[in-house]
């Protein structure tokens, strides 16, 4: 009992800075179009902003990864982006104009993708009992998100975007405060993993190769397709109100695969868990296909259990980044899943599933990315079987 004590204590920092790392998102990240209609924005110009954040992403994954890798230790690297990630907002809520607004969130952009991929090498790399509790750390995301994403929506809808812009100051400076007490386990390089990094080499990599394309595809189908979740919803003629509630059972799914995630390690190797994620995720596109066909509670279950999808592609991802590429670049490594991730899958998937939408009829589309989904986890389920250990 005193162990399991001693080992909550421990994980305590980790799990709450995702915690407040993504109450602080929830409160930015989906209103952020919104805000920048309201000052008077063209669809075009918010489209070009968008576009940008995705772009810039890629710089800032590899630049943060190798600063991180050059002095060997993620943390500072860490607490700078999340320092600017305050000032680059304090930016968008003074800043007026297309070239203002596009400057502060270009620079919000590049600050607040990597914190989470650093996070993820120090909790991978840290003491047996943190890097056993990946998983659990991990449920923190979700459980902040799922809170303060219910409290945002009535935050702007009562006081506007500026409000939630403090609310965000808030939850992030609670969040470097809890990094300070992140202890990152020090370990020395062996000779031979001093070389450096070359990025042609990771497609030469067999899981490599893996490991980045599973990330491209989530980024295609998770941000792709439910970046258009609303707007699909209300074209079929459902309320609005359903989706928060179907991302409030996704978030539950989450937490839940969180928790169970070392029992199914113990069962099915990681590389297959992968292929498992991304046909689950098909579960969740399906309830949103069939939102104006089928009952609440019939879609809530449905979207629950593809809420199990998230952890169970994430945390594997993230513990074979570590099990695979050396401590001299695992940062990198760490960081260019969301080089793959939102920079190359997330803007192909939404501008190919959006253009879709503008050419089919959105129940076909809908049920058209869940087949592919389900299709394509089956297959990556299959690579990772035969991927060797």
């Amino acid at each position: 009992m005193r162990k399991k004590r001693a080992d909550y204590r421990a994980n305590f920092p980790y799990f709450m800075f995702y915690a407040l790392f993504w109450m602080a998102d929830a409160f930015i990240d989906p209103y952020l179009s919104m805000f920048l209609a309201s000052k008077g924005l063209s669809g075009t110009q918010i489209g070009m902003i968008n576009s940008s954040l995705y772009i810039v992403s890629i710089l800032a994954a590899v630049l943060s990864g190798m600063a991180a890798d050059r002095v060997k230790t993620a943390k500072p690297v860490l607490l700078v982006l999340l320092l600017g990630g305050l000032a680059s907002t304090q930016l968008i809520k003074c800043a007026d104009g297309m070239k203002g607004l596009f400057l502060a969130c270009v620079a919000y952009g590049f600050c607040a993708g990597p914190p989470v991929d650093l996070t993820d090498k120090i909790v991978i790399e840290n003491e047996p009992s943190i890097r056993a509790k990946l998983s659990f750390n991990r449920t923190g995301g979700a459980l902040g998100y799922l809170v303060a994403s219910l409290a945002a929506g009535a935050v702007v809808d009562i006081s506007g975007f500026e409000t939630s812009i403090n609310f965000y100051f808030v939850f992030m400076m609670c969040g470097i405060l809890v990094a300070l007490l992140m202890k990152e386990r020090k370990s020395s390089v062996p000779q031979k993993d001093k070389a450096k990094l070359k990025l042609g080499d990771i497609g030469k990599n067999k899981k490599g190769l893996f490991i980045y394309t599973a990330m491209t595809v989530w980024g295609i189908v998770f941000t792709g397709a439910l970046s258009f979740i609303s707007f699909y919803v209300v074209k079929v003629g459902e309320s609005t109100g359903l989706v928060a509630i179907l991302i409030a059972a996704a978030m539950a799914g989450q937490i839940t695969s969180g928790f169970l995630l070392q029992a199914v390690y113990r069962r099915v190797r990681k590389e297959i868990c992968v292929g498992l994620g991304i046909a689950l995720l098909s579960v969740r596109l399906f309830a949103i296909a069939m939102c104006a066909l089928l009952p609440p509670p019939i879609l809530i279950v449905f979207t629950y259990l593809g809420g199990f999808s998230e952890p169970l592609l994430c945390c594997s991802i993230i513990t074979i980044i570590g099990e695979t590429f050396p401590k001299s670049v695992s940062a990198t490594a760490q960081t260019l899943k969301s080089v793959a991730n939102r920079g190359i899958g997330s803007a192909m998937g939404t501008l190919v599933i959006g253009r879709l939408f503008d050419l089919l009829d959105p129940f076909a589309v809908m049920m058209g990315v869940s087949a592919g989904c389900l299709l394509v986890g089956i297959l990556m389920a299959l690579w990772g079987r035969s991927v060797k250990e």
